[in-house]
């Protein structure tokens, strides 16, 4: 995080894993299917981005979309690179997901889609959110030219946006190319959210949890049975069954019933470095979860080769579908084991690389030290 939020951190930390939890279909924090994960997670990262916006980057928008480039650019593509040249190896041991390495797939595809190559497909998210923050920041300054300043009023303008994309993605009109401004205006409002929250809403963020949790839960109750179905898809700008407004009333729902969580979480004392440093690699975990599972397949074949276990492993549906989980016997708490590596593969290739970097900064200054 740009600045040491408890709060914030503990909300990242439970984006990202309802985001690993979304892809494994398994639904333990779903709560009976009242908080479907498809309704908000990912716009709870969107929510985040926009709490740390800084108005002030406004006049530095040049200098703004360099630093968001490096942070977020850069290390995708490098990453896309790195998945694109794992998916070509794949592909000549019989796996099947995965497009073919291209000048398309590795600068184009990330934008329009960032499913090119599979094992990276939860980093759609990144580019997006790239593009996203920097029509946010231009947006904001054509509306400050105009005089549009308040944050209210721009809360309006995002979310007239937004509903219309809803509107016009139920009638089919968001499709092929346009599905790139559709996912960006349809984020918008609670990029936007975020701010709001964070400049006025936060202050005033005091009722009584009991009588706080009882509203999310009768307001979520009512949309489970009143509704279609809450989920969609952010990334296709597809899946909107109900009233335009209401993927955005569960996105609210959704990120309001984890931040108060967090907030509760983040005044209970105790060790808060794991959380602080899954906290501050939630990117790492979007990227690598899925190259985790891929090696946890790996080893069940393996074993299986090996010892005549885990025969049951489905070799098929683990080279065809990116996201397959193996349930030994149908125990679908098996789901767990890959939930924890989903996490801690990630973080651990995050130590790994932390501890390099601690190396070569060390020789660095020996050698400076020597000369």
């Amino acid at each position: 995080m740009e600045t040491r939020n408890k709060t914030f951190t503990i909300l990242s930390c439970i984006g990202i894993m309802l985001i690993v939890l979304g892809h494994l279909n398994y639904g333990i924090l779903e709560f009976g299917g009242l908080f479907p994960y498809y309704s908000y997670h990912v716009l709870v990262f969107v929510f985040i981005s926009g709490y740390f916006y800084k108005p002030e980057d406004e006049r530095h928008i040049v200098a703004f979309i360099k630093r968001k480039a490096k942070r977020l650019l850069l290390p995708y593509m490098i990453y896309n690179l790195i998945t694109g040249i794992v998916v070509t190896i794949l592909h000549q041991f019989g796996f099947l997901y995965g497009e073919k390495m291209s000048l398309y797939n590795l600068f184009v595809a990330p934008f329009a889609g960032g499913h090119q190559f599979m094992l990276n497909a939860a980093g759609w998210f990144i580019p997006a959110l790239f593009m996203l923050e920097v029509c946010n920041v231009v947006g904001r300054l054509i509306l400050s030219k105009i005089r549009i300043k308040n944050e209210y009023i721009i809360m309006a303008i995002y979310a007239v946006l937004g509903i219309t994309t809803v509107i016009l993605a139920k009638r089919g009109s968001v499709y092929d190319w346009y599905k790139i401004p559709g996912r960006l205006l349809f984020m918008a409002p609670l990029l936007q959210l975020g701010h709001l929250y964070r400049a006025d809403l936060e202050k005033k963020d005091n009722l009584p949890s009991i009588i706080y949790f009882g509203i999310l839960l009768i307001l979520n109750l009512i949309l489970v049975y009143t509704q279609a179905g809450l989920g969609y898809s952010v990334v296709w700008v597809t899946g909107f069954m109900n009233n335009p407004l209401i993927p955005y009333i569960t996105a609210i729902s959704g990120i309001a019933l984890w931040l108060r969580i967090s907030k509760i979480l983040a005044s209970v004392s105790g060790d808060f470095s794991f959380v602080d440093y899954l906290g501050k690699h939630t990117y790492e975990v979007c990227i690598f979860h899925l190259y985790s599972w891929l090696i946890l397949g790996l080893i069940f074949i393996a074993l299986s080769n090996a010892f005549g276990i885990f025969r049951d492993f489905d070799i098929t549906s683990f080279k065809n579908d990116v996201y397959y989980s193996y349930v030994p016997l149908g125990i679908d708490m098996f789901k767990w084991v890959y939930f924890a590596v989903g996490i801690l593969f990630p973080l651990g290739l995050c130590v790994i690389g932390d501890r390099i970097k601690k190396l070569l900064c060390g020789l660095q200054t020996d050698g400076k030290t020597t000369r």
